[in-house]
């Protein structure tokens, strides 16, 4: 479960920002 998310820096902010993304764009996503 790796995608070529762009997640700059290692703050909290910045990785919630690329989960919440991924799970936008992955979870929800019609097949």
């Amino acid at each position: 479960f790796v995608k070529s998310v762009d997640i700059r820096g290692n703050t909290d902010e910045s990785w919630r920002h690329g989960l919440d993304y991924m799970l936008r764009h992955y979870l929800f996503e019609e097949p």
